[in-house]
């Protein structure tokens, strides 16, 4: 049986961690591409998006997603994205959480000022 957070790898469930691990490539891609369209085929009605500190954001649901994400990076007037670090969480059966290290290179529209 396994745990209620218990965290899985391509041994355990190749499926899965592939599939997830291919979301969270493809989610890094849109944003390096703006692909704005792309979004809802990355995210469910009632997904939770957040970045820690020191961005400090959090978008509850889809619909906060489509307008947050896209405003957030409309702010830089060029974003690549990079992912590492990859931990992949199954909750149970249906829901898992994925937590990442994103390096980031752009630069903010306004000030010029580098990221």
């Amino acid at each position: 049986m396994k745990a209620a957070h218990s965290k899985i790898s391509i041994q355990q469930d190749p499926a899965a961690f592939i599939a997830i691990h291919q979301l969270l490539q493809r989610y890094t891609d849109v944003i390096n591409r703006r692909d704005w369209e792309a979004l809802p085929e990355l995210f469910w009605e009632d997904a939770i998006w957040q970045a820690l500190k020191p961005v400090d954001m959090q978008l509850a649901g889809l619909a906060a997603i489509r307008e947050g994400i896209p405003a957030s990076v409309s702010r830089t007037s060029f974003l690549v994205q990079f992912a590492t670090g990859v931990v992949i969480e199954l909750d149970n059966g249906f829901s898992a959480k994925v937590r990442s290290h994103l390096s980031e290179l752009g630069a903010f529209l306004q000030t010029g000022k580098g990221l």
